[in-house]
């Protein structure tokens, strides 16, 4: 459905999740060892850390949008009980 009525969404979607799990599976092994060796630069980290914040901050932004489409597509009614 998503493909037929909002395609770029969909399509902002599966980047962000794509995007995210290749940087996961990138510093899957690594990750805490960076984080530990004393030899890590700070260009390193502040690389590592942007393109963390970048990937999670693209997975909340469709997240946002999908959760406008769905409210404004499907209200929540106040309960008549």
């Amino acid at each position: 459905m998503l493909r037929i009525y909002c395609p770029d969404l969909l399509d902002a979607f599966e980047e962000a999740v794509a995007n995210r799990a290749k940087w996961v599976v990138e510093h899957r092994r690594g990750f805490t060892a960076t984080l530990a060796d004393p030899q890590t630069s700070l260009e390193v980290l502040r690389t590592m850390v942007d393109r963390m914040d970048g990937t999670l901050n693209d997975l909340r932004a469709v997240r946002d949008d999908l959760r406008e489409l769905l409210h404004g597509q499907y209200p929540l009614r106040p309960s008549t009980d």
